[in-house]
């Protein structure tokens, strides 16, 4: 056990490096104003910031055949103002009982006038946001294919809080999302009303790539699908295995079957759709849906 915790003191000093001084502070925070339930792991506040990094392990996982119907599907449709739909058709979960089942809870965010909400894990920065004036944007991310980390950086919940709190328009957002250093391979969808449009970043540990919108709308799934990333022996690979085109290309299907007609209730329609593209439905549990 003392090598253990030798272990993850080191790996959050070097883990650390990479976060912002007041996200170490509103962790440290955290750590004094909640009850450790298994102080004989070690220091609380070292495991906590190590937590911030769980989700981008379990990117890690999305193409194990082990984990159950892993993978999200989201849509944001862009125009004046900005509307936007997103959440996961098929929530990813490690299916490992439930201590690692999270609870997810509303964080509001107050900075200044940049006020924001994120959909986040109680005691971990979120993946989903939106912020309100004075430039209503959006920002999600979700998983890619990816290798093992050769080390650490910054977790995606972390740059999704600086997303959501400094940029003004999708040029910032781009800006803070190439200079992100991050060691799993992500997805992110995110709109801003400023440009009135939503894009998907492809971002790896190597590099990042944007996708933008052939029409009004966008649809974000679990692959890559920008020149640079998506030949990539693995990108490859996920795509012949997974389930992540078959849910793209209904989704596709659902937004172009709304045309004009989408608003709040209509958008909950379309991602609580369990069907194939084309329409038919396979069965509960079929991994396709």
């Amino acid at each position: 056990m003392e090598v253990l915790k030798n272990y993850v003191i080191y790996r959050n000093r070097h883990l650390s490096e990479y976060v912002p001084l007041p996200y170490r502070q509103e962790i440290y925070g955290t750590a004094l104003g909640c009850t450790d339930m298994h102080p004989e792991e070690g220091s609380y506040y070292n495991r906590l910031l190590n937590y911030h990094a769980a989700h981008d392990v379990s990117y890690m996982m999305i193409d194990n055949p082990l984990v159950s119907r892993a993978g999200c599907t989201s849509f944001g449709r862009g125009a004046a103002p900005l509307r936007t739909a997103t959440c996961s058709r098929d929530a990813f979960r490690l299916g490992s009982g439930r201590g690692v089942q999270p609870r997810p809870c509303r964080d509001d965010v107050r900075a200044g006038r940049r006020d924001s909400v994120h959909f986040v894990v109680m005691g971990r920065y979120g993946r989903s946001g939106l912020r309100d004036e004075p430039c209503r944007s959006f920002s999600d991310h979700y998983g890619a294919p990816s290798s093992l980390p050769r080390e650490t950086a910054t977790p995606a919940g972390m740059v999704a809080r600086e997303v959501m709190q400094r940029a003004h328009n999708l040029t910032e957002a781009l800006d803070i999302l190439r200079s992100a250093k991050v060691f799993v391979s992500t997805l992110w969808l995110v709109g801003s009303r400023a440009d009135g449009r939503f894009i998907v970043v492809e971002k790896s540990p190597e590099t990042t790539q944007v996708r933008e919108p052939e029409g009004d709308f966008i649809v974000c799934a679990n692959h890559f699908q920008t020149e640079a990333l998506k030949n990539e022996p693995r990108s490859k690979s996920y795509v012949e295995e997974s389930t992540s085109v078959s849910r793209s290309r209904r989704m596709t299907e659902l937004v172009q079957q709304a045309g004009g007609r989408l608003n709040a209730s209509r958008a909950a329609d379309l991602l609580r759709d369990r069907n194939l593209p084309g329409g038919a439905f396979a069965g509960n549990g079929h991994r396709r849906r």
